[in-house]
């Protein structure tokens, strides 16, 4: 096979990967798409069961249920193409016409562009639609949490944003590098571990909780307390722009080396 990228045939595959993708996995993300939704009609059940009459959930039980619904894709990251660590489906898999950097392209397309945004957009469209019919739902998720950005990140909230080097843009940038990190992670233990692929994964990150803990300790005796405690608002300023910059350098890090591992594992699994 010519290792060469091809943008022709890397369309063809992006199609078939995308077919393959909706086969396996269609009737699941459906479903997460749609908890929202069963959420409303289970909640509306069982108050009319219980002679309270129709009601529809309130808005901090579908704002939870739908960050529960994105930790449930971040962990479904390691089914998305587990399939390649079976030995028939992943000789399939390695044998399919396209070069492996036109498969690592399609498997970070639809691990970080098409799987979560066609899952939440779903499933945001669908809580909207709802709080459109139904009024007593009260507000949609989309309209709460662009309420209460305008209420609560108001001009002085981003003058005091700006003063630590934290702009609108650059929190959306941090959330989108966090999410992608999350990402790439589960969908590299879901590629390298032929088994028990989200235990292991849990695992890995008890271990990394463990030495970030016993780092800190060692650290923490080392840190100058009185320094912080004396220290002028334009010292405290800087120092907590340095430490988003560090944030911002150690997620970019982990991003791009969770990449690399993905392209240095479809690049060397056998079967």
């Amino acid at each position: 096979m010519n290792e060469t990228f091809s943008i022709k045939r890397f369309g063809a595959y992006f199609k078939f990967d995308i077919a393959r993708m909706w086969h396996k996995h269609g009737k699941a993300l459906i479903m997460f798409s749609l908890i929202g939704v069963m959420l409303y009609f289970v909640t509306a059940f069982f108050s009319l069961l219980f002679g309270k009459g129709w009601s529809a959930p309130s808005f901090e039980a579908r704002t939870a249920v739908f960050f529960i619904v994105c930790l449930i894709v971040e962990l479904y990251m390691t089914r998305l193409y587990g399939y390649i660590t079976k030995k028939h489906e992943g000789s399939d898999w390695i044998l399919l016409p396209a070069s492996k950097g036109e498969k690592y392209v399609s498997m970070l397309i639809q691990a970080l562009i098409i799987v979560p945004v066609g899952v939440f957009g779903a499933y945001l469209f669908a809580d909207w639609l709802l709080c459109c019919i139904d009024h007593g739902c009260g507000q949609s998720l989309i309209t709460g949490y662009s309420d209460y950005v305008k209420v609560n990140i108001g001009g002085e909230d981003l003058i005091e944003m700006a003063k630590i080097g934290l702009s609108p843009v650059g929190l959306v940038l941090l959330t989108l590098l966090g999410n992608i990190v999350n990402y790439l992670f589960f969908l590299l233990c879901g590629i390298c571990f032929k088994k028990n692929k989200i235990v292991f994964a849990f695992l890995i990150l008890f271990a990394l909780s463990v030495v970030t803990s016993t780092l800190m300790a060692i650290a923490v005796p080392f840190l100058n307390y009185e320094g912080m405690v004396d220290m002028d608002e334009t010292s405290a300023l800087a120092m907590v722009k340095g430490i988003f910059k560090v944030v911002y350098i150690f997620i970019g890090i982990l991003a791009v080396g969770l990449g690399w591992g993905v392209w240095r594992r479809i690049s060397t699994i056998k079967h």
